[in-house]
């Protein structure tokens, strides 16, 4: 969850950026599986904000703004999605 983003922008303060197209990545999930939508979604918005401050590190308040409306918006969207699913309670239960 953003750990590329967040490696990019550390690397940018030793030099330029390099793409290499032909870099192979293997990528194991844990056993356990991804948490439920609840916590995931927390931590996708968390991690953003994280993110997002180190790239912009003083905003402005123009700026807070577009991040908290951009996330507040993200959320609306679930809960419709909540709403209009038959499998609400597994969306809802937390583990």
């Amino acid at each position: 969850m953003y750990e590329d983003a967040d490696f990019s922008l550390r690397a940018l303060k030793f030099g330029k950026n390099v793409i290499n197209t032909r870099v192979q990545l293997e990528h194991y999930h844990a056993v356990e599986g991804r948490p439920n939508k609840f916590k995931y979604g927390k931590m996708v918005i968390r991690n953003g904000w994280y993110v997002w401050r180190i790239k912009y590190s003083n905003p402005s308040l123009k700026a807070r703004l577009k991040w908290n409306l951009t996330s507040l918006t993200l959320t609306l969207i679930r809960g419709l999605n909540i709403v209009t699913t038959s499998e609400k309670k597994k969306l809802l239960l937390k583990r």
